[in-house]
């Protein structure tokens, strides 16, 4: 029965195999171009770039041998990764006790020759192989072991730079969101809004669908700041940016504009929708239970069906909001309705 050694802190080797996220990626150039590399300066048909996980050895790259999974007890790696500093020799696997019984050696494949370099991190632990193999007994020279362990540092920097461009990208991301983020209401901002804006704007128009816009205006709030301080007053667009989410939609976009106006983007809806949506939010808000007493909102509407721009269409929201603000607030209105009545 074949067995394989474990190497000593074989939990964290694994923990360390996985944060490079390489396990069963596709084939890269920069892999591909050091087995060949190997395979030339020791002489052999077959060189492998494998990686052993906790059951299985895996092949990043391959020359001359068909790469995929082989069963860890098999791989003659398994025995190379337990002496990371050195590179394993096995100038004759039918003559080593080892490897003599290893289907690998018995079959089809007649495997003779092997030479492993460990590809062996930073912080030390072999992660897997740059090998040469050939199906002849052979012999490696002391100059051929320090090229492959060359070759082995230079793919440990390939992987390591993968993991730092990985990184990066999700510092980016989070820098990305970050600035996309109101910090006090912790709903998109003003600039999160316009690009959204855009996006399902160019979207409505491509597939000649619906799209709304409410334009929430928090009711009398600076006399809220003025009674109860603005401590109170930033607790309460917190509050206020929370309940509007309870309310709407889930496919519906909640942004902070600015001061105490807030502004929801309503894909796929019309004006009855518009309006049926606007009417939930102001009778949710106004039954809610607020720190300072009742909290009151008014709304205006836009809604477009066709070719529109983004700027006209917030224009229009807007415009039905100052209408709400002039008829005494806490109501919804919109914008096509602000038009009947000015006529």
């Amino acid at each position: 029965m074949l067995t394989f050694p474990l190497p000593p802190h074989e939990l964290s080797r694994l923990s360390a195999l996985a944060r490079y996220n390489v396990l069963d990626t596709l084939p890269e150039p920069a892999y591909d171009d050091v087995a060949n590399l190997a395979a030339f300066i020791v002489g052999t048909p077959v060189a492998l770039v494998s990686l052993i996980d906790a059951e299985r050895q895996w092949s990043k790259a391959f020359k001359g041998m068909p790469g995929g999974d082989l069963p860890r007890e098999q791989a003659f790696c398994s025995h190379a990764i337990c002496t990371p500093n050195e590179v394993m020799v096995v100038e004759d696997a039918s003559q080593d006790a080892r490897f003599a019984d290893n289907p690998l050696v018995t079959g089809d494949t007649h495997v003779r020759f092997y030479a492993g370099a460990p590809l062996v991190t930073p912080d030390g632990h072999a992660l897997g192989t740059l090998c040469v193999i050939d199906r002849n007994p052979r012999k490696i020279n002391d100059e051929q072991k320090t090229a492959l362990q060359t070759l082995a540092r230079s793919l440990i920097s390939v992987l390591e730079l993968g993991l730092r461009t990985r990184e990066l990208q999700g510092s980016n991301k989070v820098l990305e969101r970050i600035s996309l983020t109101d910090p006090l209401t912790a709903v998109g901002n003003r600039l999160a809004f316009k690009q959204r804006m855009m996006e399902e704007t160019e979207r409505s128009q491509r597939y000649s669908h619906p799209q709304s816009l409410l334009m929430i205006d928090v009711d009398h709030f600076k006399e809220y700041n003025d009674s109860h301080g603005h401590l109170a007053g930033d607790e309460l667009l917190k509050l206020f940016a929370q309940r509007l989410n309870e309310f709407v939609r889930g496919s519906d976009c909640v942004y902070r504009y600015g001061g105490d106006e807030f502004v929801v983007i309503l894909p796929e809806t019309d004006f009855n929708g518009s309006m049926i949506i606007g009417g939930r939010v102001r009778d949710g808000l106004n039954a809610a239970e607020w720190p300072q007493g009742q909290v009151t909102c008014s709304i205006g509407i836009s809604s477009m069906e066709g070719m529109m721009e983004t700027d006209a269409l917030i224009g229009q929201a807007d415009r039905a909001l100052y209408w709400v603000k002039e008829h005494g607030r806490n109501a919804v209105q919109h914008f096509d309705l602000v038009q009947v009545e000015e006529e």
